[in-house]
Formats: structure tokens, sequence, C-alpha cells
């Protein structure tokens, strides 16, 4: 079984780590349950994310079942439209502070990063 976990909006530019809870998004099927993200560099939402720059993430949840894989996807809201952004990773089993398999009502922090293009 797969969990898709990371879905929130991005939109422009910001200094220091913004921890808010998780705003749910009706997109794939996602199984368990979003505690917070934590976005650096933000300081208010919606985030602004400079261009040319990393952000660095982390999602805290609870997995609603047992799983062997974990996989990654964000998007960003820019001019209210969902723009999916490519991870160079994700396979969220690898290199992101979680190992697989996931026990079902164990919680979890996703740790990742992302390049904001130009």
């Amino acid at each position: 079984m797969l969990l898709k976990v990371l879905l929130f909006a991005f939109v422009f530019g910001c200094a220091t780590a913004l921890t808010a809870p998780c705003n749910v998004c009706k997109t794939g099927s996602p199984s368990g349950t979003c505690k917070t993200v934590t976005i650096d560099p933000c300081t208010a939402q919606p985030c602004g994310l400079k261009q040319g720059t990393n952000v660095t993430f982390a999602v805290e949840f609870t997995a609603g079942a047992a799983a062997t894989a974990l996989t990654s996807t964000v998007y960003g809201i820019i001019a209210g439209t969902p723009i999916k952004f490519n991870l160079p990773n994700p396979n969220g089993c690898k290199d992101s502070g979680i190992a697989c398999p996931l026990v079902a009502g164990q919680t979890y922090t996703y740790t990742d990063q992302l390049y904001v293009s130009k």
C-alpha cells in the first residue's frame, strides 16, 4: 500500500520556520492523519517561497495502515492553480527520516528539501 502524505500550499518569499496544522487535501488516497507541517524558510501562511532557494519541510503524521512504501507528492498553489512540484526523491522511505515498513498507529516525521526553480 502506498501512503501519499505530502500535499500543501506554497506561493512565494520568507525567513524562518513555520509550523502549522495540516490542511487536508482531497487528492490521492492518503491513509493516516497529518498532524503538523513545518516549512523553512517561512514566517506566515501562505508561505511565500523565493525562487532560486531551497525549502526544507517536515510533515508529522500518524500512519492509518501498515505500509511497505511511501510516496511523497507536493503541490503548490500559484495564481490559484494547484501545481505539482517534482521532488528529487519521491521515495518517502529513502533519506526522509522514515524507515519502511510503516506500522499502523505509529507517528512519523517525514523530512525533505525542495529547490524552488526560477
